[in-house]
């Protein structure tokens, strides 16, 4: 048994039924071109197809929001020489449901997890909200220790920068 997967695929519209070009016509849904027709599919354990919830389209949703405000805000850490220490970056839809990317994989368990949003931050693309401020309290963080937001930089190449532009 393995578990369950939702995942969004792209398809040709030469190869969707009818029934979904049609809708998607009717709809006037944007499409990125004839060989982009999103699809999003939901499979249970045994690898049989479920139905699509109205969660779950805003999971999907929020994953590709979120990979897009990624892609956007960090294109470098996706080339070969980008990724020289881990990245762990958390994502916001306006329903506080979180998307968190973490590279590499492996390094998952090296990030703290704050579970509580941010309140008030601003967003990267509508509907998102950016990775979240340090919470800065008690002793003085030094330039060379790992940055408050979990991110495992250092702060000074991490959020010193963006706390000393609100302090002036």
């Amino acid at each position: 048994m393995g578990t369950t997967t939702l995942s969004l695929d792209y398809e040709r519209g030469a190869d969707l039924p009818g029934v979904m070009l049609r809708e998607v016509t009717e709809h006037g849904w944007p499409v990125a071109g004839p060989d982009a027709y999103p699809i999003v599919n939901h499979r249970d354990q045994d690898g049989v197809p479920r139905p699509l919830t109205e969660h779950d389209l805003r999971v999907v949703s929020a994953c590709a929001t979120s990979l897009v405000a990624l892609f956007a805000k960090h294109s470098h850490i996706f080339s070969r020489e980008g990724l020289d220490e881990p990245v762990c970056l958390s994502f916001y839809d306006e329903d506080d449901l979180e998307v968190r990317f973490t590279m590499p994989y492996e390094a998952g368990t090296s990030f703290a997890v704050n579970k509580n949003p941010p309140a008030g931050v601003s967003s990267p693309l509508p509907g998102l909200e950016s990775e979240r401020p340090p919470t800065i309290t008690g002793a003085k963080i030094g330039r060379n220790q790992p940055c408050p937001c979990g991110s495992g930089r250092k702060y000074k190449k991490c959020c010193l920068p963006r706390v000393q532009r609100e302090s002036e």
